[in-house]
């Protein structure tokens, strides 16, 4: 789990830095400070917290560590935590989201958040109520029955122990880890790229089949760039720059998808872009979790993704390729 929160973090960092078009300072173990009487563009931290005295124009971002807004302290874009809390204190001020993925937000009664307190992991409770097993009554009655499947996991081995109880579980977890990271990622760039990833979904909404088709194609044809680089010695070099183009390609699309599966949800008119965009990764999430069913989609998923950055231009353009 901490490798993969590394890689995410020199990710995430690359896209600040090479894409955004704000500087961000970074600080990865320290906490980072803003004090009362200073503006900064960006506060962004890695292992450590985000302290809020005076304002942050845009988004502050934590990963594996909490956001607190002082009292007096004000961010105007976002207040992001993604394995902490966010707290909004005395008189703070967060003019957008406050969201916590796998934490809580705290606001003070004197305090404001003018946009939405998102903790998306708690909207998971009671989704698989009537989910295909019963979800909670399957994982309490595996556990109550524990002890009588132990000599039948002995003596089938595998069988039982991978694909029964064990494999539910283990698959359950996976699953809630996985939305996790999707949905930390997302909160991100929502909040870095609000209109591209707005386009994106627009884009979606009105070429939905083209994005489709032409995300097959990009399919099919990744293996073969792929291939091509590895045989050419001055391609093999490159490898590593086109694998982590492809993951921040679909990383990005995705999120556009996201946004568009959260605004055909009930009452999207009602929920700002970050909820809407949130609720799509749960959405997309939960339904991807079906037998057979839900790999179907998460192909139908993978190939809008990239087939909307081409459509979109990233993001900038919702009738490019029409």
């Amino acid at each position: 789990m901490r490798t993969v929160l590394i890689f995410l973090s020199v990710m995430l960092c690359s896209m600040y830095l090479f894409t955004s078009s704000v500087h961000a300072d970074f600080r990865f173990g320290d906490d980072v400070v803003i004090k009362a009487g200073e503006t900064a563009e960006e506060a962004v931290c890695f292992g450590a917290n985000v302290r809020v005295y005076g304002t942050v124009s845009t988004t502050a971002f934590s990963l594996g560590g909490d956001v607190i807004v002082e009292n007096g302290g004000a961010v105007k874009g976002d207040a992001i935590s993604f394995g902490g809390d966010v707290r909004v204190r005395g008189y703070g001020t967060v003019y957008k989201d406050a969201v916590s993925i796998g934490g809580s937000v705290r606001v003070d009664d004197d305090a404001t958040v003018l946009g939405s307190c998102v903790e998306p992991l708690e909207e998971l409770e009671g989704k698989f109520d009537n989910f295909p097993g019963s979800f909670f009554s399957e994982c309490s009655h595996s556990f109550k029955n524990f002890t009588d499947k132990i000599p039948g996991i002995f003596l089938f081995g595998p069988l039982i122990g991978l694909f029964g109880v064990f494999g539910f579980i283990l698959a359950t977890v996976f699953l809630i880890v996985k939305l996790a990271i999707k949905l930390g990622i997302a909160a991100l760039l929502v909040s870095i790229f609000p209109q591209h990833i707005d386009t994106m979904a627009e884009c979606v909404r009105v070429n939905f089949l083209k994005s489709l088709l032409l995300g097959l194609l990009c399919i099919f044809a990744i293996p073969f760039a792929f291939i091509l680089l590895l045989v050419s010695i001055l391609g093999i070099p490159f490898l590593p720059l086109y694998i982590g183009f492809l993951i921040l390609t679909y990383l990005f699309g995705s999120v556009g998808l996201s946004l568009y599966a959260g605004r055909i949800l009930p009452a999207a008119e009602h929920r700002s872009v970050m909820r809407n965009t949130l609720l799509g990764v749960l959405f997309i999430g939960l339904i991807r979790f079906l037998p057979v069913l839900g790999l179907l989609i998460g192909i139908g998923v993978t190939a809008i993704s990239f087939g909307v950055i081409v459509l979109s231009r990233f993001g900038t353009s919702i009738t490019a390729g029409t």
